[in-house]
């Protein structure tokens, strides 16, 4: 029977692995834009939470498997769901399958689906094809950086290929993150739609950029990991040799923190450690240039913040926001050590091409990625989804 959406809410199945856990800090996004839907749909989120053999199980990597008790973030309840990966890139979800009858248990106990979205292609999409094969549930996946790296490493005579073509294959749509990944998945034959993540409204700040500046504050935010380059930062004002005064405040932590203080000495470099919401607000409206180099991002919400806060953004070519800003006009974008560095000397001297990108960045940012709107594109395509499958009447 057709249902009328005015009078029903749909019943939609989020199924990631990237979320925060009680074991695990990791991006929220998923998380916020699931309770951004709720007042749309009715919304459950579904945690596969992997478990690997002794004794690659020391391994830390392998350390943050969710315990087997639901938890809470805010109002949505999270229900985890344990399966085998197998060490090694082509071993990984050879076992998955096999977890076939405990999803369907698991699924059938917390209740019955109109649309399923997964948030990586494996293990959360295959999961979405068991639904999609034993219901005829539609399903969607938001495809990262993560899966696009798998797909290009990997042969297309291996199994996992192959497992990775048919999720993909028999998804209603494909969500990408940024002009690169949108571009991949039409070369391997894939349509797919480009979404931003967004910001909310009290995260703004339309602050007065002083025309001249004597004293430059660069921020950066971010995991100490090799992928983002924190330390071509601190590199780049080591070899700066203009006439400002320049300091660099660096939010976050990680593997690298001890190797990044030593590089460190002797320059204006503040660690900031793990700062909440309110410290990250009011370091990047302190700060007047935001830089993070980092590599392998599938959106990279802190350039958002920081364009809120009206900083000159430096970013990286083919990834993070690449797509959802003009080059050169509203952030700049590098390809390599040297092309940053020189970016950056250049955004510290030149006081109006920084305040120019500031303020560009800054209205973009307004006018496009405010959460309502992002959430708003969410809504539109899994109504028309459900009308299409028959579920909603249109």
């Amino acid at each position: 029977m057709l249902k009328d959406y005015s009078s029903y809410k749909p019943k939609i199945l989020f199924i990631a692995s990237n979320i925060p856990t009680p074991k695990r800090n990791s991006n929220r996004v998923v998380v916020t834009i699931a309770q951004k839907l709720t007042g749309y749909f009715d919304i459950s989120l579904l945690h596969p939470a992997e478990y690997t053999p002794f004794p690659v199980s020391l391994l830390k990597k392998y350390r943050n498997v969710a315990d087997k008790k639901r938890w809470e973030s805010g109002e949505l309840e999270i229900i985890p769901f344990k399966y085998l990966r197998l060490p090694t890139l082509p071993l990984s979800f050879l076992a998955l399958p096999l977890f076939k009858r405990k999803f369907i248990k698991t699924v059938n106990k917390i209740g019955k689906y109109n649309l399923a979205h997964a948030h990586f292609i494996l293990p959360d999409g295959y999961l979405a094809l068991i639904l999609k094969r034993s219901y005829d549930i539609p399903y969607v996946i938001s495809i990262r950086a993560t899966d696009v790296n798998y797909l290009q490493r990997l042969d297309n005579r291996q199994y996992i290929y192959r497992l990775y073509m048919e999720v993909i294959g028999n998804a209603s749509k494909l969500y990408v993150h940024n002009k690169n990944h949108h571009e991949y998945m039409e070369s391997i034959g894939f349509r797919s739609t480009l979404i931003a993540h967004g910001i909310d409204p009290d995260f703004f700040d339309d602050k007065y950029l002083e025309p001249r500046l004597e004293e430059v504050l660069i921020s950066t935010i971010g995991e100490f990991i090799h992928r983002k380059n924190i330390n071509w930062i601190i590199n780049a004002l080591r070899e700066y040799r203009g006439n400002k005064k320049v300091a660099l405040s660096i939010a976050g932590d990680g593997l690298l923190k001890e190797e990044l203080e030593r590089a460190s000495t002797g320059l204006d470099v503040t660690f900031l450690g793990q700062i909440p919401a309110d410290k990250v607000k009011r370091l990047l409206s302190g700060s007047s240039i935001f830089a993070l180099p980092s590599v392998e991002e599938t959106f990279g919400l802190v350039y958002l913040e920081a364009a809120a806060r009206k900083n000159g953004v430096i970013a990286m070519k083919n990834t993070g926001v690449w797509g959802h800003f003009d080059p050169g006009k509203e952030i700049l974008f590098c390809d390599s050590y040297e092309s940053f560095k020189d970016n950056l000397h250049n955004l510290i001297d030149n006081d109006s091409l920084r305040n120019t990108l500031a303020n560009n960045a800054y209205l973009r940012t307004k006018n496009n990625y405010k959460w309502d709107t992002i959430i708003e594109i969410y809504r539109e395509n899994y109504l028309e989804i459900l009308r299409n499958y028959g579920i909603l009447s249109k």
